[in-house]
């Protein structure tokens, strides 16, 4: 299975599904990676919002239109979230400024991030459970069952050679031989899905 893994479990289908079946995982992963990037969002709407507060304090002393108060106030809003974001995630590439070197906040902890980002997807969505599930029923399964019956044909194989030796045991049986592979192969596969708690802890 891991040198197969390719053909047997579609990564990018895996973690869409997961996430648009669990919302509150895409949810955590951003709360869980950005918690930084989302304080700073909050703390720096204090400080933009006070500085242009002021400018339409001053606004408003000169120039007392009802009207003002309702349009400045969006526009703070819009220029406090606005210039945070940017501070955020802009620049992408490192830019060098004299002695600064600027990019933006989230990007500048990328390897921080990205072991975040592993570390809860390995907890929720790449489990062994949801692993399994996806190579028993998703959009590879049937790969997955012709590994199996590779995989119970040699074993049967290998019994056959030891209880009647020689280099093709199975000659002997004639064509009934691989009706019963297949038969053997199906019900180890149906049989499988109760036994893989079992095995849930050591593929973790």
């Amino acid at each position: 299975m891991q040198q197969h893994i390719e053909s047997l479990v579609d990564i990018r289908e895996l973690m869409v599904g997961g996430m648009v079946k669990e919302k509150q995982l895409l949810i955590d992963l951003f709360q869980r990676c950005g918690a930084k990037e989302l304080a700073f969002l909050v703390n720096s709407g204090f400080g933009f919002g006070c500085m242009l507060g002021v400018f339409q304090m001053l606004l408003w002393l000169f120039f007392e239109v009802p009207w003002t108060l309702a349009a400045g106030g969006a526009v703070v809003g819009y220029l406090t979230n606005l210039i945070a974001l940017k501070l955020i995630f802009e620049p992408v590439e490192p830019m060098k400024l004299g002695p600064f070197v600027l990019q933006g906040m989230f990007l500048k902890r990328q390897v921080e991030v990205s072991e975040e980002f592993a570390e809860c997807l390995t907890e929720k969505l790449f489990t062994s459970e949801s692993l399994w599930h996806h190579m028993l029923t998703g959009p590879k399964k049937e790969a997955f069952a012709k590994l199996l019956h590779a995989r119970t044909q040699k074993l049967m194989g290998g019994a056959a050679a030891v209880l009647y030796g020689g280099a093709q045991p199975t000659e002997f049986a004639g064509g009934w031989w691989s009706g019963l592979e297949s038969r053997v192969s199906g019900r180890v596969l149906a049989l499988l899905p109760q036994e893989l708690p079992r095995l849930h802890g050591y593929v973790d």
